[in-house]
């Protein structure tokens, strides 16, 4: 009498609904790699998280010398140095999450070759080690905000919906280019170049009200403009115009990117370990 042996095929592939679930369900994962890669990013720095609140401060500080001081851009009435930590908040969270995300499949294509886990935490991974940085530049705000005097109030409450907002964005853009990047390694030599493009045509150092009004809705097709405009205005208690429809627009367009940045990696998952 023959012993009938059963056998489990493992197969990947899995419809959509699924495959979120699995991904959703591998959260244990996510957080153990956000932690791995926070605890690398500051092993050997002498400042560890310090570094979080240091770049943008410094940022701040060039901003302020030559746009504020030299150029003499308008600050709605407020420091210059609030109208851009407070543009620098999303903005950093959005360009350093995009710099590591981008290159986040290659980087672990070791581990991708070898097991099979949803693959969509690995560049979601990226979001969360940049958070910490998000929260200690708000911190900081702050106390700038004490430092100057100027007060908050229930503006400020929208904040969290602006972050989540941004994380949002942020992974729609990452899950197109780390997939990318799978393909064509030139996605991370272009990575670089795309963000310091998005740094100028994002009203960090200057408002808004400065854009003339006949190339306003080209401008605001960049979807960081009404995000950080609503964010500017959120934590400096109302005190900067802010357009609405800066913000719908917005909305929209991290809606579009977001769905077909996830569709797309959907798509993608079966290929790329092959090709890694």
């Amino acid at each position: 009498m023959q012993n009938k042996v059963s056998e489990t095929i493992i197969n990947s592939k899995k419809h959509f609904g699924s495959y979120l679930k699995d991904a959703c369900a591998g959260r244990e994962i996510l957080f153990m790699l956000a932690w791995r890669d926070l605890l690398v990013r500051y092993k050997h720095a002498a400042l560890g998280l310090g570094w979080s609140v240091l770049r943008p401060l410094l940022t701040m500080v060039v901003f302020v010398i030559v746009f504020g001081k030299v150029a003499k851009l308008p600050s709605d009435g407020l420091p210059y140095s609030l109208l851009v930590l407070s543009a620098l908040l999303p903005w950093m969270l959005f360009a350093n999450t995009l710099a590591v995300g981008a290159s986040s499949l290659i980087d672990n294509a070791a581990m991708l070759r070898r097991t099979y886990f949803p693959r969509l935490l690995i560049p979601t991974t990226s979001i969360l080690i940049h958070l910490s940085d998000a929260l200690l530049t708000g911190l900081a705000f702050i106390f700038l905000a004490l430092f100057f005097g100027v007060g908050m109030d229930a503006h400020i409450l929208l904040v969290p919906f602006l972050i989540l907002h941004t994380g949002i964005l942020t992974l729609g853009v990452v899950y197109f280019l780390s997939v990318l990047a799978v393909y064509w390694r030139d996605v991370i030599f272009i990575v670089p170049f795309m963000i310091q493009i998005g740094f100028f045509v994002s009203p960090i150092g200057y408002s808004t009200s400065l854009i003339p009004d006949e190339i306003r809705y080209v401008f605001y097709l960049n979807p960081m403009v009404g995000l950080i405009e609503v964010f500017r205005w959120s934590l400096l208690a109302g005190k900067v115009p802010v357009h609405w429809d800066a913000y719908l627009i917005s909305l929209i367009l991290t809606t579009i990117i977001f769905t077909a940045g996830i569709c797309f990696f959907y798509k993608q998952d079966q290929n790329m370990a092959d090709i890694l």
